[in-house]
């Protein structure tokens, strides 16, 4: 019924190359870098205006939730959609930016992509790459990329975190490695220039979107154990957006860690949020979901989506789905598939990112950007 995959991710700016940049086996890749344009160490290198941050952010609000959604859309399936989208941005981000910001973005988007940048047609030529030589640059790319899918997701402990990052490190500086050793001198030269000065990626932010408000949730028949809610209405507080159906057993497995969390976190800033949306046409039945919830003992509040229209805003793709929203509005981290599944502490990996977002200030004014969190990302 479910799917039993598992995947802990952040929308980091590590998520882009990872799902929408490089697809080795896809010639003609769609490049996503340009969402990093709203991140304030890019801004700040760039010396934007008060007014073209403004523009900037109006153009993001605009943009990124539809782009986030294709997340997890395979490339043949999410191009028309994703394409028109990335070239709005970019003819946003040309309108607002002088040729000279545009230049040096174009020098931090190259660097923030990485190798990946070299399998562009228009950088493979400026390089003065040849057939075999991108060859060569596709496998060491490939073959980097199927090392970091065997790291899994970030673990919970401070140590095996620092780990986890030496590993990534290492992986890193060896695909540099193996790369600029099929680059001749002039190669290397011509690839430093279109870079340009060297920009501190350690600075960029993990990439947020805007929690997509709920839908069709103002009737109260509609909820369980609730009265209507909105995510505006629990702005200042951390909220968990779980999607799941009560015939589904990776999702029963997961209740247990939904009633620890909504019992530990009783007293913090929490909401808890079910969002029912069916798989089957007898989960679409309404007593037979209350009489599941009855017989369960859940008690969090459960917003039936048998339209799907919540499923669809939020472009989640499988049972059971949990999302973590900051205090802010943002989506921060989510994770797919059951919370403790093949040897993987979910459940400890999600409740330490729902303390780390508790210790974050509560807004005093609307979201009006990106928010500093560790980076985290996931395979």
């Amino acid at each position: 019924m479910a799917s039993i995959a598992l995947r802990v991710v952040a929308f980091a700016s590590v998520w882009l190359p990872v799902n929408l940049t490089v697809h080795a086996a896809d010639p003609t890749p769609i490049d996503a870098s340009a969402m990093i344009i709203g991140d304030p160490a890019v801004q700040e290198d760039l010396r934007c205006t008060s007014k073209q941050k403004q523009d900037i952010r109006q153009l993001l609000d605009k943009l990124e939730q539809p782009i986030w959604v294709l997340r997890d859309w395979p490339p043949d399936k999410s191009r028309d959609r994703l394409a028109p989208l990335m070239a709005e941005l970019q003819t946003g981000i040309d309108h607002i930016l002088t040729p000279a910001q545009c230049k040096r973005f174009e020098q931090i988007q190259l660097q923030q992509r990485g190798p990946a940048a070299l399998l562009d047609p228009d950088t493979s030529e400026a390089v003065g790459l040849s057939a075999h030589q991108n060859t060569q640059v596709r496998a060491v790319i490939e073959d980097t990329q199927a090392k970091l899918r065997k790291l899994g997701p970030m673990p919970a402990g401070e140590a095996e975190i620092r780990q986890y990052y030496r590993t990534l490190d290492d992986l890193r500086s060896r695909e540099q490695d193996l790369l600029l050793a099929i680059l001749d001198d002039e190669q290397k030269k011509a690839w430093a220039a279109l870079r340009g000065k060297r920009f501190d990626l350690s600075r960029l932010q993990p990439l947020t979107v805007r929690a997509p408000e709920l839908q069709d949730a103002t009737a109260k028949e509609v909820w369980i154990n609730s009265e209507p809610l909105s995510l505006a209405g629990v702005r200042g507080r951390v909220v968990i957006v779980h999607f799941w159906t009560f015939g589904c057993i990776n999702c029963i497995r997961n209740y247990e860690w939904y009633k620890g969390w909504q019992r530990d976190f009783a007293s913090k800033d929490v909401t808890l949020i079910g969002i029912h949306t069916p798989e089957t046409t007898g989960e679409r039945d309404g007593a037979r979901l209350r009489a599941k919830v009855a017989e369960h003992g859940l008690s969090f509040p459960i917003l039936i989506d048998n339209h799907r229209q919540n499923w669809d805003a939020w472009g989640n793709s499988m049972w059971p789905s949990v999302y973590l929203v900051d205090r802010v509005g943002r989506v921060r981290y989510w994770w797919y598939g059951e919370l403790k599944w093949g040897g993987h502490d979910g459940e400890k990996h999600m409740r330490g990112r729902i303390e780390e977002l508790l210790r974050e200030p509560a807004p005093t004014s609307p979201p009006s950007g990106q928010q500093a969190t560790p980076q985290n990302a996931g395979s």
